[in-house]
């Protein structure tokens, strides 16, 4: 299967967008001040990634026809650098490189090793590991969905369900306690928004259900925005800014760059911004203990800034070939598949 370079280019900034979030968020004062006032930058790659992460997984899943090639697929496409960055992230604190381990218990610990650290309370070890749930959610979903065979599914009408679902208890919540602080149905809607535009791009009246799609993904961004966050002062911490219009910003932003690039995915990219996408995952889960790293040496806000970005990137492209791509080969070979499918699988695959 040809790979498929706007996903790819998609996804690069998608991880361009957090990597500049986090590491400008509180070293440069545009940062801070887009995120704050138009479109929290971190969000919307985050989002973004969700949407491509959608519109590939159930497609690479259905054309593996296999729960078990799929989950094999899966663990060495994430562990294997996910638990090299956790022993970079622990070994560089206990060398007093910075001053971020958290005081967790041998049990978070070992949650966190499992990527399913939510499941018994225990919270994230590293702040970008919290949106690595909401991708193991889905991909619990589409493992389950794998055996009723790609022709007996609806994505489009799976979008639907999963947006009202989203709705009917975002206002259950606001109405019953007054706050709503979880808006984690959105991510799983997101992802099943992409996957509902790849199912339909082929098929009778495919353009006409990919407005309607957007519309009802538009109108929730909008409607879980309100309700999480229209009554709420800025909220700026270390993650952006978490109120109204950055983060519906960065919900309908993300929909709108990702529809332009799936619809002009004639666009020849540059071969860098290529290649970002194809280190995205590493970019991800690896920026944030350079950033921490570097932010305890480098008082320089802008240098700081630099460093962090370029730092980011070069780690990102080493664990990438050392790491990630023998641990694909590697599952590739205990899975027994011989598939030709390219490494399509979206943001985290």
């Amino acid at each position: 299967m040809k790979r498929l370079t706007f996903l790819d280019v998609a996804r690069g900034i998608a991880a361009l967008a957090v990597l500049f979030q986090h590491a400008g968020e509180s070293t440069l004062i545009l940062v801070k001040y887009i995120s704050e006032n138009f479109i929290q930058i971190g969000q919307f790659g985050v989002a973004l990634f969700f949407i491509v992460s959608g519109y590939v997984i159930p497609f690479s899943a259905q054309k593996q026809g296999s729960v078990r090639v799929f989950w094999s697929g899966r663990f060495f496409r994430l562990y294997p650098a996910y638990w090299f960055v956790i022993a970079l992230f622990l070994i560089s604190g206990i060398a007093g490189l910075h001053h971020k381990i958290p005081v967790f218990s041998p049990w978070d610990y070992f949650a966190n090793l499992t990527m399913l650290y939510w499941l018994n309370g225990s919270s994230y070890l590293l702040g970008v590991f919290w949106s690595l749930k909401f991708e193991l959610t889905f991909y619990i979903i589409i493992s389950l969905l794998i055996p009723l065979g790609s022709n007996r599914v609806s994505a489009y009408y799976f979008h639907f369900a999963i947006s009202a679902i989203t709705v009917i208890l975002s206002i259950k919540q606001k109405m019953d306690s007054g706050v709503f602080g979880s808006y984690g149905l959105y991510y799983l809607a997101l992802m099943f928004y992409g996957w509902s535009l790849h199912d339909t791009k082929d098929k009778e009246g495919s353009v006409l259900k990919a407005m309607v799609s957007t519309a009802v993904q538009t109108l929730l961004a909008l409607t879980v925005g309100k309700l999480a966050f229209g009554t709420a002062e800025v909220n700026y911490s270390s993650f952006g800014s978490n109120s109204l219009v950055p983060m519906i910003g960065a919900w309908v932003g993300a929909i709108i760059v990702f529809l332009v690039f799936r619809y002009k995915s004639e666009i020849k990219w540059h071969a860098s911004l290529v290649y970002l996408g194809v280190i995205s995952y590493s970019i991800y889960l690896v920026h944030g203990p350079i950033i921490y790293i570097i932010r305890n040496f480098v008082e320089n806000k802008a240098l700081s800034f630099s460093l962090s970005i370029l730092l980011s990137i070069v780690a990102a492209k080493y664990i990438y070939e050392f790491i990630e791509t023998p641990a694909m080969k590697l599952g590739k070979y205990v899975s027994g598949s011989r598939s030709k499918i390219k490494d399509l699988n979206g943001s985290f695959n």
